[in-house]
């Protein structure tokens, strides 16, 4: 998010790389599902869900596959990182917008956000 593509330890060629997940489950007892294919969600899921014992099911999705909405680290011009309070989620909202929205004040932080 902050780093502006460059990445360190997300793949085997950067430092990382992950079990074959559907060889190592079965040897700890688990029955493995798979999903790379949206098509293929509905049927996989039933199965999975209604599977009679213990199973794992390994969902494949685009490394670049964005998550909103979350709560984000935000760089502040120091170049530090703010945590941001739960209702600073991403996408960031006008602030007279959280304001009207709020039952409650706002964080301290929300104020130190540039929006």
């Amino acid at each position: 998010m902050l780093f502006k593509g460059n990445y360190a330890s997300v793949d085997k060629k950067t430092g990382i790389g992950l079990p074959n997940f559907s060889k190592v489950l079965p040897a700890l007892g688990y029955d493995y599902f798979k999903l790379k294919d949206w098509d293929k969600t509905d049927s996989t899921l039933e199965q999975f869900l209604n599977h009679p014992t213990s199973a794992v099911l390994e969902v494949f999705m685009d490394p670049e596959q964005g998550f909103l909405p979350k709560v984000k680290g935000i760089l502040k011009e120091d170049n530090t990182i703010l945590a941001p309070p739960i209702e600073e989620m991403s996408p960031l909202v006008s602030r007279e917008h959280l304001e009207k929205s709020m039952l409650v004040k706002l964080s301290e932080k929300s104020n130190q956000i540039k929006r």
